[in-house]
């Protein structure tokens, strides 16, 4: 059985994150979506009091939602926030339905969707590693490449490709090192 955590965990959601001021989220829409295809039978049930989905507190207004997953429920309370992150005295329904988006983002990253985005770092467990690992795999294609080109329109070609790659700066720089030798290696080979 896999375990549903390390699953999620897993999951790269650096291109599903919304900058607020200096505040990060997770896209509501994403995580709903990745919930829905990953674990369509989950749960998430928003708590209400006397009808309304948000209490008083001494300082402001909470709403709490669940989510379970597999039999496993988890809850996160979240504060109704304008976009500073200040309490809001007197929400609207917009403001109390966007803190009850908030919270079952939050909600589902308890069970590992995106939980990494909150302890403030940028990829996945073991993504890090596995985006160098496939940069490495990359630049190791580009060198054959260059290695192999026979004449100065294929290393051209070759060079557009290397130029729209992204590859990280200290692969890139050997790269073009290597480009500039074999240039050089073809043209004394034409004179």
């Amino acid at each position: 059985m896999t375990n549903y955590f390390e699953e999620l965990a897993k999951v790269d959601c650096s291109a599903h994150v919304e900058q607020k001021g200096k505040f990060t989220y997770l896209s509501w829409p994403f995580a709903m979506a990745e919930l829905a295809k990953r674990h369509p039978k989950a749960e998430i049930e928003v708590r209400e009091w006397d009808g309304v989905p948000a209490v008083r507190g001494p300082k402001g207004w909470l709403v709490q939602v669940s989510v379970t997953i597999d039999g496993v429920r988890r809850t996160q309370w979240h504060p109704v926030l304008d976009s500073n992150n200040k309490a809001i005295p007197e929400p609207d329904v917009f403001q109390l339905n966007t803190s009850i988006q908030r919270a079952t983002v939050k909600a589902i990253a308890l069970h590992g969707l995106g939980l990494y985005i909150y302890a403030g770092e940028d990829l996945p467990e073991g993504a890090a590693e596995a985006a160098a690992e496939a940069a490495e795999a990359k630049a190791k294609d580009f060198a054959d490449s260059i290695k192999d080109a026979q004449d100065d329109t294929a290393l051209s070609g070759i060079g557009t490709q290397l130029a729209g790659a992204g590859l990280p700066a200290g692969l890139l720089a050997n790269l073009r090192a290597l480009y500039s030798t074999r240039k050089a290696e073809l043209a004394k080979a034409a004179a």
